[in-house]
């Protein structure tokens, strides 16, 4: 079974650094620590998506899901606790989109 390892959140954001010049990104094992709806105002429906807390052994950032895999936490296949492999990893202004 696979463990959580430190500083893979750090090799990310390097690799995303790098991708930029044309390399490939290597999969890495994330715990989701927290996951919070983004809400309009009037409305507690999360139709602008999710963002996710998640952490390797000794870092944490938040991260959001593409809107097309918003089924997949109200489908409760995501939860706060379990452990997913995050492929690919687009650089977005405020938080990075994680694409699973």
């Amino acid at each position: 079974m696979a463990s959580l390892k430190t500083g893979v959140l750090v090799e990310l954001i390097e690799d995303v650094k790098m991708n930029e010049k044309g390399l490939e990104q290597k999969p890495a094992l994330l715990q989701i620590r927290s996951i919070i709806p983004v809400l309009e105002e009037g409305d507690l429906w999360p139709h602008r998506g999710f963002f996710f807390k998640v952490s390797d052994m000794s870092h944490q950032i938040f991260v959001s899901l593409l809107q097309e895999h918003n089924q997949m936490i109200l489908g409760n296949q995501l939860k706060s606790g379990n452990s997913c492999t995050l492929k690919s990893w687009i650089s977005r202004i405020l938080f990075p989109c994680s694409e699973t």
